[in-house]
């Protein structure tokens, strides 16, 4: 099996893991949206509009959680290749 095959299906397999990984960054579905919000939303119309600090730590977060999400699954590829080959 490729190493492609091997991150799609590691990757689908820790949906539950991202879900709960989420809850603890975010505190539910409402911190993420606000965080996807502030990604898009540009960092000069927070800063002016008074949430330049909210818009910041948003981001943050929600790098940090995309990163840890990634790093799992790299990680669990890592182990997986090792006992596959």
């Amino acid at each position: 099996m490729s190493d492609v095959m091997w991150f799609v299906i590691l990757g689908v397999l820790n949906i539950p893991l991202y879900l709960f990984l989420g809850k603890i960054f975010f505190n539910g579905w409402e911190g993420f949206g606000e965080a996807i919000m502030y990604w898009f939303k540009p960092d000069l119309w927070s800063w002016m509009s008074g949430e330049g600090f909210e818009d910041m730590m948003a981001e943050i977060k929600l790098a940090i959680f995309f990163a840890v999400c990634a790093l799992v699954v790299y990680g669990e590829f890592q182990l997986v290749s090792g006992f596959i080959d």
